[in-house]
């Protein structure tokens, strides 16, 4: 299994007891937790509020939150996710109602800014991209699907076997999301709000202030660091 790190934040549901309760029961952590490294019959782990009309969950937490499940590596924001799963259900495989809805205008938009800017990475240079779990699993860029039709528009590849851990600096770029404020946080590439859209070189998701590989293709120049780099 891979653990949503995003929602796996609080001291009753976090990494270190997701991981041992995995392991009690024979089910072991992926590589560096990236669910792109997920398998077929290998599963997704996170925690999210529960919504009126939105998916079941596969267990309720004492806080009122739900536990979801996806299986496979295809990433998607829950309200969108097909391959939602749960051992304890009669249907164990089953998709979030609004799985199949057409995206929002704000979705098709902030899609189309990402394309224009990977296109701009393609006349650079940049050959394959990959997109980490703060982006797969937000909302505002749709799911896998729409992230991957955007890649293909822009003439980027994904890695070799979709696994982002492959991608490697010159040629390779990471895209991932940040919330951050103030002097030690670098300018984000595409500004979205509280969260921005940042790229990398190669695969390593950086502490933004130290990062060492930031590249954004409509900066002059297009590679910069943190403010706290070396």
């Amino acid at each position: 299994m891979a653990i949503g790190r995003l929602s796996a934040t609080e001291g009753f549901y976090n990494a270190p007891g997701l991981t041992a309760l995995g392991a009690m029961n024979g089910i072991d952590v992926v590589a560096q937790d990236d669910p792109n490294s997920l398998g077929p019959r290998d599963i997704y782990v996170r925690r999210a509020a529960l919504t009126p009309g939105g998916p079941q969950p596969c267990a309720v937490l004492p806080d009122g939150t739900g536990v979801f499940v996806t299986r496979g590596p295809q990433l998607a924001p829950i309200e969108r996710a097909r391959n939602l799963f749960c051992p304890t259900r009669s249907r164990r495989t089953y998709a979030a109602p609004g799985a199949d809805a057409p995206l929002p205008a704000a979705t098709r938009a902030r899609l189309g800014r990402l394309e224009r800017l990977l296109i701009a990475a393609r006349r650079q240079g940049i050959r394959e991209v990959g997109f980490e779990e703060s982006v797969a699993t937000d909302p505002g860029y749709g799911d896998g699907a729409a992230l991957a039709a955007t890649a293909r528009r822009a003439g980027l590849r994904p890695p070799p076997g979709g696994r982002v851990d492959r991608l490697e600096a010159p040629h390779g770029v990471l895209v991932f999301a940040r919330a951050g404020t103030g002097p030690n946080f670098p300018p984000p590439c595409i500004p979205n709000g509280e969260t921005g859209v940042y790229l990398v070189r190669g695969h390593v998701v950086p502490q933004l202030e130290y990062a060492e590989a930031l590249y954004c293709p409509t900066r002059t120049p297009p590679d910069y660091r943190g403010p706290l780099a070396g």
